[in-house]
């Protein structure tokens, strides 16, 4: 009895950490967005401005897609080397990784060199990515059926974050909140955030089990990729259509609030804020209200179809109101597709390659956000609001490989 009781201590411990690691992770990254673009525009700022031979007008586009890229290429590296190593160990070199980004970013405010300062982001970025370690490690700590829970904690830790790091960040450079606050602030919070994540993960994170580390008997890289089973390989392409599917939606909303709907940018502010709630709706009590009645396959199914008709039924012309709340059920029925997706993935995955099917879905997730940032306003001035029927019909190679699935 006390040494069940001290496993289950152990794993909420564990658990708890992971959960901090994630938030933290994710409120460090969206920390310094408030502070890209008054460092990067010479209208607002003179930081960097005559100081590079980096062109004026892309340093933005520059700051951000450094960051974004270097991040989507290391995932399935650092998700695989979790698996020959430990999950412990990776996620600290990560941290350190980016601390050493972060360190360089203030040094290059410090010498006005934009040069370093994408250096900085580069690194920064391919490090940060282990929050794919992070779900490998939540699945080693709760197997079996309370993996799509666990899945779901950190989804919320990570959309938590997403709320609240642009906010604090925006505190962070306003003189009027304190005379101490600078454009400098938020990056070196950032980095007092990231050894406080190194502390809790030394202290308080154990892993479950014993994990093999003889590389004689783990594959290389690309053949830990090629060898994942078939049924693994469509549900991450699946995973990819989803998140596509989303960040079109979610890219073209404040495009439709502003043309359609007239609304002014606190709307626009507040809408968005109103989807990160929603998600943590489906995170948390949607889906544990779901998965007591229906399979895995069956959820899936009837949450893509609900997010498939609300897609539908936003493009046409409602009133404000009813636009908000199909907006929330967009979210919700999402966020519940999301952590089936990727239970689906991990199930299918073996015990020994969780690290790196993360870290492929992680990049997946890159992809589609890269995609639609770049293409959705093109899309939009062609089509308007019927961009929203072009993220519908992306769900529907999801369906029906949720039909066959649940026939088989």
């Amino acid at each position: 009895m006390i040494k069940t009781t001290t496993r289950l201590s152990t794993t909420a411990l564990s658990t708890m950490t992971l959960f901090l690691v994630a938030f933290i992770n994710q409120i460090a990254y969206n920390l310094v967005i408030p502070v890209l673009v008054p460092l990067t525009t010479p209208q607002e700022s003179t930081v960097f401005f005559n100081t590079s031979f980096w062109p004026v007008d892309w340093m933005h586009g520059i700051a951000i897609a450094a960051f974004s890229f270097s991040a989507l290429v290391s995932a399935p590296f650092i998700g695989y080397f979790s698996d020959i190593s430990t999950r412990k160990r990776v996620i600290l070199l990560s941290m350190i990784g980016t601390f050493l980004g972060f360190l360089l970013l203030i040094v290059s405010l410090q010498l006005h060199n934009f040069s370093l300062f994408v250096l900085g982001r580069i690194i920064a970025g391919a490090c940060a990515s282990s929050t794919a370690v992070v779900q490998a490690a939540m699945i080693d700590c709760h197997p079996g059926q309370d993996k799509a829970k666990s899945l779901g904690i950190i989804a919320l830790a990570l959309t938590l974050g997403m709320v609240l790091g642009p906010f604090l960040g925006g505190i962070f450079i306003d003189p009027n909140i304190s005379s101490a606050f600078s454009l400098e602030t938020p990056f070196i919070a950032t980095a007092l955030l990231i050894l406080v994540n190194a502390f809790l993960l030394m202290r308080c994170y154990q892993e479950p089990a014993v994990r093999l580390t003889d590389s004689l008997k783990k594959p290389g890289f690309f053949a830990a990729i090629v060898e994942l089973p078939y049924r693994c390989r469509w549900w991450i392409i699946a995973f990819l259509l989803l998140e596509l599917s989303w960040s079109y939606y979610f890219f073209l909303t404040p495009m439709v609030l502003t043309h359609t709907y007239y609304s002014s940018s606190t709307h626009i502010g507040l809408f968005l804020l109103m989807l990160g709630l929603a998600v943590c709706v489906g995170l948390t009590l949607m889906y544990q209200l779901c998965a007591r009645f229906l399979s895995i396959q069956q959820i899936l199914l009837g949450h893509t179809l609900v997010m498939l008709a609300g897609l539908l039924l936003s493009t046409v012309f409602f009133s404000a109101t009813i636009y908000w709340i199909i907006g929330a059920i967009i979210a919700m029925s999402l966020a519940t597709c999301y952590v089936t997706l990727l239970q689906l993935i991990s199930d299918a995955s073996p015990a020994d390659r969780q690290g790196t099917a993360m870290g492929l879905c992680n990049t997946m997730m890159g992809l589609a956000w890269t995609i639609s940032g770049v293409s959705a306003n093109i899309l939009f001035q062609e089509f308007s609001s019927s961009t929203a029927m072009i993220a519908a019909f992306i769900l529907i190679p999801i369906i029906v490989l949720a039909l066959k699935r649940r026939a088989d």
